[in-house]
């Protein structure tokens, strides 16, 4: 294993080839991992991963993958739009990128680094996301949805809960709002994978959030849906 000079922990590799990061990281880095055939060390190749910092919230992909399960095509959009766009019409959307995310856990901030190979979309803005939600066990699962500006879950192609609109987020700081900004929906699913689309628009800079959480049957906790349940 390979990485930047400057960097005094670059992760390691265990005695059965698996890489592993380090524990934290402000700044994205690049390392070169070599695999050679112990048989044969004339046989050899190699891969550069690019390693990601801790608050990373879009990367770079073209697929959804175990670790950024979320695929999400990034379009920009009118500045004059009001709400989600039609993502099929060129007239209201354009699309420049696709991203991978974790999970839906972007709590209320101010966004100014915009995406990968797109850095300078920071505002008007859309994101067509796509994955499978793994439910755990049969029952009623209350979703929570806060976003600034507007959002729209569907999960079996029914809209579970619509956020729409230009709005802020539901958060203490004085930035956002202390009561509204979070729409919540109750409904009861089967254990297994479900189709689940969460579509959002971002209007004018530099507010943005995107939060879903859960409260699963027979808990009182409401907490993000974890990258796990995603695929």
């Amino acid at each position: 294993i390979m990485g930047p000079a400057a960097r005094s922990d670059i992760g390691s590799i265990d005695q059965n080839g698996v890489y592993t990061s380090p524990k934290l990281t402000e700044t994205a880095f690049p390392v070169v991992i070599t695999a050679t055939l112990v048989s044969d060390p004339t046989i050899f190749g190699n891969a550069v991963l690019l390693v990601l910092p801790n608050e990373q919230i879009f990367a770079r992909c073209t697929r959804g993958s175990e670790m950024f399960p979320i695929l999400a095509d990034v379009y920009q959009i009118n500045s004059t739009a009001m709400k989600i766009p039609n993502f099929s019409n060129p007239a209201e959307a354009r699309k420049v990128a696709t991203v991978c995310m974790d999970k839906y856990a972007v709590a209320p901030r101010n966004f100014d680094g915009g995406f990968p190979d797109v850095p300078n979309v920071q505002e008007w803005f859309a994101l067509n996301t796509k994955t499978q939600i793994i439910i755990p066990q049969d029952g009623n699962y209350t979703f929570y949805l806060n976003s600034d500006d507007g959002s729209r879950l569907t999960i079996n192609n029914t809209v579970v809960i619509d956020n729409d609109g230009h709005h802020q987020a539901m958060s203490p700081d004085p930035q956002d709002l202390p009561n509204s900004g979070q729409k919540e929906a109750t409904v009861y699913l089967l254990r297994g994978s479900h189709d689940l689309v969460l579509d959002y628009f971002q209007g004018p800079r530099y507010r943005m959030a995107l939060e879903l959480k859960w409260k699963k049957p027979g808990s009182g906790n409401i907490d993000y849906v974890p990258r796990e349940n995603f695929k």
